[in-house]
């Protein structure tokens, strides 16, 4: 391990150390921005000087929303061939939303870097967000939450997987984006300022203005988002036990979990949360008041008693709870020939056939259908619970054919809450409630160190 140097280079060499499998290439995403030029050269350098054997390749995403892009993608393109790195430049391609730009971005950047990083087969995608960047982001979640708690003040997560197979790392986290900047100054490399980081039209750009990280404030900091990372990683340890030991599922639509006391109320209801936001097609986790709402629920309530919340109902249920997705809010969904959509936020449908086909609620069952009615619920919620499942239909009929449902296509459970975005953090959660669907569980990370602040001042 390197014990002197410049920062970039030491965050980097610590990075490279704990690569649980080195053999597979790494993928950098370099914007031609001064946090990831200097990446490159940092990956660079230490690459070809201590760790010949791991390959590095780079990428850029034009996202074609400024004329310039293009030439700042080549200019990247051209730093790579002089320091024979191969690069590739990935434009974004498709039709701009007119609101909420920057998330759509975000999304369309990762889903390039991630088909490119499956391309050639590498282990991760590398981005360069900074020290600084992380300070950002606390103090925006609190600014939103009113309060930073253990899931706030963690900010960005080492590692994250996309889409359930892509990790990207951030190995530079620890450092400030000065030092990136005098790093890249000692070489004589420029970089490239994007103007939509002086743009006040978006968040980020206007916390900057707010307030940044004083020099002195640095170690306390560190130190802050490290306690808070390691203590939402305890927790979710605790919560993916109680989870595997406690819940259960009957058709991916009804959800049980046991209450046999011997979990606290605190611990109970966070498994709930997850479970609920599992039933919902919840994207964001049950939070601030609506888990106290949540919490006194489970604390005061009656046996038979009924809570609506995150897109579902909650009961109290002969030392149960049940959940199950309620009755509102149901959208169709047209998935077009050979093609897959999302329904409802909590199933993948693939359409094999080479019609349109139409998805929609299953209709609502009556108490005399028979069910394999499971022992915590009754017949009336069964079929509550039947009635949110996903039904195929032909978009249109040929002569001679019924509307009713064609069964050769089969939806895929999703969790809603990770599948996209899953922090290193809560990926031990992840991988219980795939447990609990029987699906295939999420990969390990790529590095064998799950907190990299912690890593870098070893």
């Amino acid at each position: 391990m390197a014990e002197r140097g410049p920062a970039p280079e030491l965050a980097t060499a610590r990075c490279l150390e704990n690569l649980i499998d080195p053999s597979r290439p790494l993928l950098l995403a370099v914007s031609g921005g001064s946090d990831s030029m200097g990446m490159l050269l940092a990956f660079h350098r230490t690459v070809t000087g201590a760790h010949p054997g791991i390959r590095i390749s780079a990428a850029t995403v034009d996202h074609r929303l400024r004329p310039e892009a293009a030439d700042e993608a080549a200019a990247v393109a051209a730093l790579c061939a002089s320091l024979g790195i191969d690069h590739r430049i990935l434009p974004w391609i498709s039709e701009k939303p007119s609101s909420g730009i920057q998330a759509a971005a975000r999304l369309a950047r990762y889903s390039l870097l991630a088909d490119e990083a499956g391309r050639i087969g590498a282990g991760a995608v590398l981005t360069a967000h900074t020290l600084d960047d992380q300070f950002e982001t606390v103090q925006m979640r609190a600014a939103r939450q009113g309060d930073t708690d253990a899931f706030g003040s963690a900010g960005m997560a080492p590692q994250m997987l996309f889409e359930k197979k892509t990790w990207v790392v951030r190995p530079f986290l620890n450092c400030r984006r000065e030092d990136l900047r005098h790093y890249l100054k000692a070489q004589g490399v420029d970089w490239i300022d994007d103007p939509s980081n002086a743009d006040p039209r978006f968040e980020r750009v206007r916390q900057r203005s707010k307030t940044s990280l004083d020099t002195s404030d640095e170690r306390e900091f560190l130190r802050r988002t490290e306690t808070a990372a390691i203590m939402r990683g305890d927790r979710a340890e605790l919560v993916a036990a109680a989870i595997d030991a406690h819940a259960s599922q009957w058709r991916c639509t009804l959800f049980v979990m046991r209450d046999d006391g011997t979990l606290s109320q605190s611990l109970f209801a966070e498994a709930v949360a997850e479970l609920i936001a599992l039933a919902g097609g919840l994207v964001y986790p049950i939070a601030g008041p609506k888990m106290v709402k949540l919490q006194t629920f489970l604390d005061e309530a009656k046996p038979g008693s009924r809570l609506a919340l995150g897109r579902c109902i909650v009961m109290r249920r002969a030392g149960n709870v049940l959940i199950w997705r309620e009755d509102r809010g149901f959208t169709n969904l047209i998935v077009e020939p050979r093609g897959a959509g999302l329904w409802d936020g909590r199933f993948r449908v693939e359409n094999a056939t080479d019609r349109p086909v139409l998805i929609t609620r299953t209709a609502p069952m009556t108490d005399s259908e028979d069910l394999d009615v499971p022992d915590a619920a009754t017949p009336s919620i069964a079929a509550a619970a039947c009635s949110a499942l996903p039904r195929a239909l032909f978009a249109s009929l040929e002569p001679g054919e019924s509307r009713g449902g064609w069964p050769g296509i089969q939806p895929i459970p999703v969790i809603a809450r990770y599948d996209t975005f899953l922090p290193v953090f809560e990926r031990t959660i992840g991988v219980a409630l795939t447990r609990l669907l029987g699906l295939k569980p999420y990969p390990a990370p790529p590095l064998a160190t799950v907190n990299l602040d912690r890593m870098m001042r070893q």
